[in-house]
């Protein structure tokens, strides 16, 4: 996982992105991206270690797709779902290629993909759709 979490940071860094890993918050505190400032702040004390690379990828994301006016508008309104969906297709899709890198397709499976990354469940259709993509693509 760390190489992982090393890949996205080199990513984000090349893409201008400032990223911050703390270890003074509380395990329950969520990791962030600041829009304005390009920057990422990332919880390192995260309760659940395997979820790290898909934060990462989340919050690279919010970067990757949001300008300040967006962030700012989707904060407490119904745009948020859509703000925050669009960074976990962009994490989905940052992650899969290190799940597939040595594997046949018939070695794929979403759900396995879904627990090594530790992806919440409610993303299955997303995964599913993303992998399918991937496969079909290559």
């Amino acid at each position: 996982m760390l190489e992982i979490v090393n890949d996205l940071s080199d990513y984000a860094r090349k893409k201008g992105y400032h990223i911050e890993w703390t270890y003074d918050l509380d395990p329950h505190t969520s990791s962030v991206a600041d829009i304005q400032s390009k920057s990422i702040i990332m919880n390192g004390n995260w309760y659940r270690k395997n979820q790290l690379p898909f934060i990462l990828a989340h919050e690279i994301g919010h970067l990757l797709t949001c300008n300040k006016q967006e962030a700012y508008i989707s904060n407490g309104t119904l745009m948020k779902n859509d703000y925050e969906h669009n960074a976990q297709i962009i994490s989905i899709n940052l992650l899969l290629p290190y799940y597939i890198e040595s594997k046949s397709v018939e070695q794929i499976n979403i759900k396995d993909f879904m627990v090594v990354f530790d992806i919440p469940t409610y993303l299955f259709t997303e995964c599913e759709k993303a992998i399918r993509q991937t496969v079909t693509n290559n």
